[in-house]
């Protein structure tokens, strides 16, 4: 048995994201002292052992929870998964290795085919059509494997605006921190094209080690609003006639519960009426 300092000390994974693991139940401490101290065995090292490689194919939290508590997993078939997609990383990851090499040489090489991420997920798409079964053992559902290949394109394409706060904070302290992200020319949205954004909030422990302790993500807009006596209303510069209607709180039959389906229901169909303006 091992105890969470000398866990610690053997991966280089902090105490506090050890703590943060066994709270959101992704790895529990094989037991506990009398004194509510927590200890791990070999079991629970190999478990934190296949933990890191997932996260080093940055798998989120969720969804290596969910892959490992699926009732089909199986250790030997994830490693060798594992080490298929880790393959294809290094195999780019070599290339840029080898133009740098030329390129420190004095050579001219003015290439950009070694940044191309396009043969990593091409091959990631190939390995989800030929291996579904596989995938849904192993990742739990196609859907899980389709956000990280989505993740993938998103960071070698989509990502617009990032911004990094540090912080020191104590135990027990509470905090808040701003950040102010610019966008530079933004897809507007509106109610033709509702254009929305997915942004991410991650927290780490050890800005240089970035040992992620807890993740969000959400949607927004970005749109230009103005009204005034001569224009009226307007939306990206784009005059709106406001066309509304007054709805009741409730669903019908279905009382006044509100229920999501319901609600989307609602709303297309006085979409569909040609009202923009809906106050509930």
């Amino acid at each position: 048995m091992k105890t969470i300092s000398q866990v610690a000390k053997l991966t280089g994974v902090s105490i506090r994201t050890l703590q943060y693991y066994d709270e959101i139940g992704l790895l529990k401490p094989s037991e506990l002292t009398p004194a509510g101290y927590r200890l791990y065995d070999e079991h629970a090292l190999q478990t934190l052992q296949q933990i890191l490689f997932f996260r080093e194919l940055d798998f989120p939290l969720k969804d290596i929870i969910k892959i490992m508590q699926n009732p089909d997993f199986d250790r030997i078939s994830a490693f060798k998964k594992q080490k298929e997609l880790l393959l294809l990383k290094r195999n780019r990851t070599d290339r840029l290795i080898q133009l740098l090499e030329r390129l420190e040489k004095g050579e001219e090489c003015m290439s950009f085919k070694e940044f191309d991420l396009s043969e990593y997920i091409h091959a990631l798409e190939d390995f989800k059509v030929n291996q579904t079964d596989t995938i849904i053992k192993h990742w739990g559902s196609i859907d899980n494997f389709d956000m990280f290949i989505q993740k993938i394109k998103d960071d070698e394409e989509n990502v617009v605006a990032k911004e990094c706060t540090s912080a020191t904070i104590f135990a027990g302290e509470n905090r808040i921190l701003k950040q102010r992200i610019l966008v530079e020319n933004p897809k507007l949205w509106s109610a033709e094209n509702p254009k929305l954004y997915t942004f991410e909030t991650k927290v780490y422990e050890n800005t240089e080690a970035k040992e992620l302790l807890d993740e969000a993500v959400d949607t927004f807009g970005i749109r230009i609003l103005a009204v005034d006596a001569k224009r009226g209303f307007r939306v990206n510069g784009k005059s709106v006639n406001l066309r509304g209607g007054c709805i009741h709180h409730d669903s019908g039959l279905l009382g006044a519960a509100t229920y999501e389906d319901a609600q989307y229901r609602q709303i297309l169909k006085m979409k569909e009426a040609g009202l923009v303006h809906l106050p509930l």
